[in-house]
């Protein structure tokens, strides 16, 4: 990796994902709007994604976050340690502070939630759903059902879920408020709410379903979140691009970022600090585990140390909420 690469990555933070991806776009919105910057590695939309197997992250979803040496997967996640090590300031300006709705939409949009709602209208008017390969790697994460309904029923039934949330939020904005929480700036609970149904009505044209006359409220909370997204990353500017080989020689040379350690005693798992464990999603990719030594566990955060393609360490850390930790059984791992 050349000095000049070195230094072209803000931050030392790198954002990997692909366009499509509503969850990438959250990340990259976010750090938009809060001035962070950073270098972004373009990643495929199906497996492989050999940039990300040479670090040492087997977890197929997208987006994936760096920060040195330190790798964050799951969007909560990255969003997470974003708060912590960029508090509110001129630079970079915060969210505005908000209450039980940011935790109320935090819990319901994810991929259980309103998100699997949105993706209910995926169907056959879709490219990409009449591209066997990418069907099948669909398939490989989400099980072998995903993508067979060609009847449309699936995509009317998503609707109608989706329908009553923006019931909901058509309701929160009654009053005439330009923000879910009432303030002057966009909040938390806006971010955490608008981006699942943003997706459904700009990639997944689902715009039929909601009209001005029932829902004026809602749509014009969505263009204003929009146009503030937008004028955020024309200040931003364009992130860095870098290339994946030089991606992977930057976290490999990197230091670490989050030097905390240490496992929670109260923790329910019992695990010990050092202990071989998988951490893998329970929601979706449930498959794709990846395996190493505890070095955190919080009530929120798992870490573990990894090593990557040429048997030198990083970190990848999980959130808890959907992902599980478990103990390897060595006994088992040695008739391996």
């Amino acid at each position: 990796m050349s000095s000049s690469t070195n230094s072209a990555i803000p931050n030392q933070i790198i954002l990997y994902g692909y366009p499509g991806s509503p969850y990438f776009r959250r990340v990259k919105q976010y750090l938009a709007y809060r001035q962070i910057g950073f270098a972004e590695c373009p990643q495929t939309p199906i497996l492989p994604r050999p940039t990300l197997t040479a670090i040492g992250v087997h977890y197929r979803r997208i987006p994936v976050l760096s920060i040195g040496k330190d790798i964050y997967v799951d969007s909560s996640a990255i969003l997470s340690r974003l708060d912590a090590l960029f508090p509110p300031s001129a630079s970079h300006p915060g969210l505005a502070p908000t209450g039980l709705s940011q935790i109320l939409f935090r819990t319901n949009t994810g991929s259980e939630g309103v998100f699997a709602r949105c993706a209910g209208m995926l169907d056959s008017r879709f490219p990409a759903m009449k591209d066997p390969a990418f069907v099948k790697d669909r398939r490989d994460m989400m099980g072998p059902r995903w993508g067979a309904d060609t009847s449309g029923k699936g995509r009317a039934e998503a609707a109608v879920g989706l329908r009553r949330v923006f019931t909901e939020v058509e309701l929160l904005l009654t009053d005439g408020r330009d923000w879910i929480e009432g303030g002057k700036e966009m909040g938390r609970a806006d971010a955490e709410a608008v981006w699942p149904i943003d997706w459904a009505l700009s990639d997944l044209q689902a715009s039929e379903y909601f009209n001005k006359s029932e829902f004026p409220r809602t749509l014009v909370w969505i263009e204003r979140y929009r146009k503030v997204v937008k004028d955020a990353a024309a200040m931003a500017g364009k992130p860095t691009r870098v290339k994946g080989e030089d991606a992977v020689a930057f976290v490999k040379s990197a230091e670490y970022s989050d030097r905390e350690t240490g496992v929670d005693r109260s923790d329910p798992l019992g695990l010990m600090e050092g202990a071989e464990v998988q951490v893998s999603p329970t929601d979706s990719g449930t498959s794709y585990k990846d395996r190493g030594k505890l070095v955190k566990l919080t009530r929120d955060e798992v870490s573990i140390a990894v090593k990557t393609d040429d048997g030198s360490e990083v970190r990848i850390h999980a959130p808890r909420w959907n992902f599980r930790v478990r103990a390897v059984d060595a006994s088992a791992a040695s008739k391996l």
